[in-house]
């Protein structure tokens, strides 16, 4: 009997830790030609594509300050077809409320930054091209451009674990005008990681607010 028992918690935490290992990789890729835009993100799980998401960015209307697109998405071979609008307000509601769960959770941002750590990316690549009709305007926007690739990609490769081989380009079309981005990256991170995370922020939370709830009664009596 103890035996069996034996076994069973043997199988049991060998299954975990092998779940717990599973790697889920994201790749993420970006274009725009001819004032055309496509996202795509696709997430696999042992080699096998689990989420499927096809969306062009953006059909922007200034008048009534709205931004709408169609997704295509497919989760577990799923298919759905989506249309989402958003409203410039609801976004800076978004970007407000964020704030103030920040403010209120400080301790997630060393959470985030920990969990970013664990990221591999592994592949990374920013191609732009642009062209104003004017040599010199076209020189100096991409000379600033440049500047700015290379500001954001140190950024990011001192937060994660990063394996790529970068490929930043920026071509100027100098007789020309136009403007086109093909964006693409492949990054990873192991299930438990994430879990662990989630495990940490959950608490954290519910520790704050069970002290916030403390507080609050004792300032009542």
């Amino acid at each position: 009997m103890h035996l069996w028992i034996l076994y069973g918690t043997t199988l049991f935490v060998a299954l975990a830790v092998c779940i717990l290992a599973i790697r889920v990789q994201i790749s993420c890729i970006y274009t725009r030609q001819h004032k055309e835009d496509l996202l795509e993100v696709y997430v696999r799980v042992l080699g096998m594509k689990v989420f499927e998401l096809k969306a062009p960015i953006m059909e922007l209307n200034l008048s009534n300050q709205t931004f709408s697109f169609t997704e295509e998405e497919r989760n577990l071979g799923k298919e759905q077809v989506k249309k989402k609008k958003w409203s410039f307000s609801t976004i800076k509601k978004f970007i407000q409320k964020s704030r103030e769960w920040l403010r209120h959770f400080p301790k997630f941002k060393h959470r985030a930054e920990a969990f970013l750590r664990k990221v591999t990316v592994t592949s990374f690549t920013w191609h732009t091209e642009l062209g104003t009709g004017d040599a010199a305007r076209t020189a100096q926007l991409a000379g600033m451009l440049w500047g700015v690739k290379g500001f954001l990609l140190g950024w990011v490769t001192h937060r994660l674990n990063w394996q790529a081989h970068n490929e930043l380009a920026v071509h100027p079309h100098f007789q020309a005008m136009g403007f086109a981005v093909s964006f693409s990256c492949i990054a990873s991170f192991r299930l438990g990681h994430v879990i662990y995370t989630g495990l940490l922020i959950a608490l954290g939370y519910r520790s704050r607010k069970k002290n916030s709830n403390q507080t609050a009664n004792a300032q009542a009596l």
